[in-house]
């Protein structure tokens, strides 16, 4: 029979049990933190989903919140269905997502005209010479 488990003095059985719970969760966590998604390496490139998540998501795969939930949550899917159907080649996506994604792509380049559209005005704008000569508040020239 093996001898029991002795305690260092002033330590009881639920605070060591705690001190265990709270190591182990600082361990779960750094390996949560080393943990990241990879890029398929497999390349199709008539591959939608993909293309679509590039271009919305102009950060890269590892970063937060990352492509798998930026086009799970514009699609309403859970994370490993979006993560299936962006990297995987051996599904293909249903038609009511490609649907979606095309109202949501049109949507996007209608404000990305209007927002050329107001930038070109602006630099326009910006562009031109200041006129000289005139002398604000009310000031006389000689």
């Amino acid at each position: 029979m093996p001898t029991p488990l002795r305690l260092p003095p002033g330590l009881d059985p639920v605070t060591a049990g705690r001190l265990g719970l709270w190591l182990l969760g600082k361990r779960n966590h750094r390996a949560a933190l080393r943990r990241q998604y990879h890029v398929s390496r497999v390349h199709r490139s008539n591959q939608i989903p993909l293309r679509w998540a590039r271009l919305v998501c102009r950060w890269k795969v590892h970063e937060y919140p990352g492509w798998i939930r930026a086009f799970g949550s514009a699609l309403g899917l859970e994370l490993p269905t979006a993560r299936t159907y962006l990297f995987r080649n051996d599904r293909d996506l249903p038609l009511k997502h490609a649907i979606r994604l095309l109202e949501l792509s049109r949507e996007y380049r209608s404000e990305w005209d209007e927002l050329i559209v107001d930038l070109e005005a602006y630099v326009a704008e910006r562009s031109q010479p200041k006129r000289k000569g005139k002398v604000r508040g009310g000031g006389k020239t000689e």
